[in-house]
């Protein structure tokens, strides 16, 4: 699934990961290796598991803060062990496949935070890692969207409410909607949500923040706040 890997700098800007735990399942050795000298994050530990079992069984015992995960395992598939992550909470989670559409879009709607090909520099990984953790890490202030919905963000704690009952969300569905709130009244593009939230360009389609936009929305709907977020058609998504 992973390429060759060759030279593999430091990617600057992405130490201050102090006591941040990462799980690394299923890419060989020397692939992770170049990762975590990519990366280069200050005291950030970095566990690797060869099995979709193994990954499970660490994320059952570890209160780990990312997972990069492999979409081929040599017992269970990656899509199972992404299942189960959800199950076990919101740990943030990128996905490397052997770079099929259709398994990407599987990655997203099972709650990946982001997918990308086997292929994939260490050097860029590690800015799509760092980029993720980052997004867990915000200000105190609370935002708020009146009646009808009801709806309340404390960006400190990784929270939001609607009519006072919490919503669960992913870090990336949490990132979504919090990008939508800071511009609240603004029609944002496909493309515009990939570099603010993803800090790169879409995959030439916009329908990996497709799948992050209805996933979101599904668990708006359940909560009580259908419609928080609208769509115009060919131009975006908004939040009057």
């Amino acid at each position: 699934m992973v390429g060759e890997v060759s030279a593999h700098p430091t990617v600057p800007g992405l130490s201050g990961f102090a006591g941040t735990l990462v799980l690394l399942a299923g890419a060989a050795d020397r692939y992770w290796t170049a990762l975590r000298e990519s990366m280069h994050c200050d005291g950030a530990e970095f566990v690797t598991v060869g099995s979709g079992r193994g990954a499970i069984e660490l994320l059952r015992r570890s209160a780990f803060d990312l997972v990069v995960l492999g979409e081929r395992l040599p017992d269970v598939s990656g899509m199972t062990v992404l299942s189960e992550t959800r199950r076990l909470g919101n740990i943030p989670v990128i996905v490397m496949t052997a770079g099929d559409p259709t398994v990407q879009a599987r990655g997203f709607d099972l709650g990946a935070d982001d997918v990308v090909t086997g292929d994939v520099a260490p050097a860029e990984l590690a800015r799509r890692v760092a980029a993720l953790l980052r997004r867990t890490r915000s200000s105190d202030e609370v935002q708020k969207v009146g009646k009808p919905f009801e709806l309340a963000m404390k960006r400190s704690a990784h929270e939001v409410t609607v009519r006072g009952v919490p919503l669960t969300l992913t870090a990336t569905e949490f990132a979504v909607l919090r990008l939508l709130l800071d511009r609240r009244g603004e029609v944002l593009s496909a493309d515009t949500i990939a570099q603010e939230v993803w800090h790169y360009e879409t995959y030439g389609s916009p329908n990996f923040v497709q799948a992050q936009i209805s996933r979101l929305r599904a668990k708006l709907d359940r909560a009580g706040a259908p419609g928080l977020i609208a769509t115009l058609r060919g131009a975006g998504y908004v939040i009057r």
